[in-house]
């Protein structure tokens, strides 16, 4: 896990314009209302960060790609990958999603392709965190062994 929000430094924050929002909103799955207004902050570590004007963070980008916030995560806009509650204890203490872990619950998951944005479900919390895979779902089934998610936001994440 990249550990993107243990220890937020804010470098520059400022309303974001109409602009950026529209050309956010190009992404098929960030929908910001241009009435309202959002505002961008910049962290030390260059994680960019969204909130809406209520301070609720919304989205992040890392390294030029948008990710929903697990608070903000649509299972309508994104696929999910479900894991038991064993992957609970080594998640928060900062761990990715191994294969096995994935491929375990292989027949109850949508079939996602490398680079894709995904929920990671745990039985019986719900969508725990959000992360960007790492290979596809097919080449995770030949492959079996290795990070397959990288973890990037948790629930318990303070942003």
């Amino acid at each position: 896990m990249k550990n993107l929000f243990k220890n937020v430094e804010i470098k520059q924050s400022n309303k974001m314009s109409k602009k950026d929002m529209k050309q956010l909103n190009k992404l098929n799955y960030v929908c910001l209302d241009l009435k309202l207004s959002y505002t961008q902050v910049i962290l030390k570590n260059r994680v960019k960060i969204i909130k809406n004007n209520e301070g609720k963070t919304l989205y992040f980008e890392y390294f030029n790609k948008v990710y929903p916030t697990v608070e903000n995560f649509d299972r309508k806009l994104h696929k999910t990958v479900l894991l038991d509650e064993g992957a609970l204890g080594p998640l928060n203490r900062g761990a990715d999603v191994m294969m096995p872990g994935i491929i375990k619950y292989k027949d109850k998951i949508e079939e996602f392709e490398k680079d894709e944005i995904v929920g990671i479900e745990i039985e019986t919390v719900g969508i725990f965190a959000v992360g960007k895979t790492l290979f596809s779902l097919k080449e995770m089934i030949n492959k079996n062994s290795g990070v397959g998610i990288e973890v990037y936001n948790l629930k318990s994440d303070k942003i």
